[in-house]
């Protein structure tokens, strides 16, 4: 389970955490993107939307697809969003199939089309 800390410490600094006109509790963002730096002026209470958006514009395609699962995107957009993690992943070095020839052929090809 993750650790959400983060809320409870925000809520003992600023209150409650806001919810939008669906009833639906604000995101807790790390200003920093540090997850493990919870201290009160690094946390911002921010709608779905706003934290899509932030995460967005930051070119964070994983954060952007796990937060999309809780707003309304096409199917294209959150294919477009794993396909663009996976690139970033592999650029990165990160991505969990990479290690054997195989693997290495299709990062290439991954490369060759991001």
């Amino acid at each position: 389970m993750r650790d959400r800390s983060y809320r409870k410490i925000y809520q003992q600094h600023y209150g409650e955490i806001p919810v939008d006109a669906d009833g639906r509790s604000f995101e807790i963002h790390h200003i920093d993107g540090d997850h493990s730096n919870n201290d009160p002026l690094n946390l911002k209470a921010v709608s779905i939307q706003e934290h899509y958006n932030i995460h967005y514009s930051q070119g964070d395609w994983y954060a952007c697809l796990l937060i999309s699962g809780a707003l309304k995107i096409s199917p294209e957009e959150k294919s477009n969003l794993s396909r663009l993690a996976a690139l970033e992943a592999v650029k990165n070095g990160t991505h969990n199939f990479l290690g054997g020839k195989i693997q290495k052929q299709a990062q290439d090809r991954l490369v060759e089309a991001g």
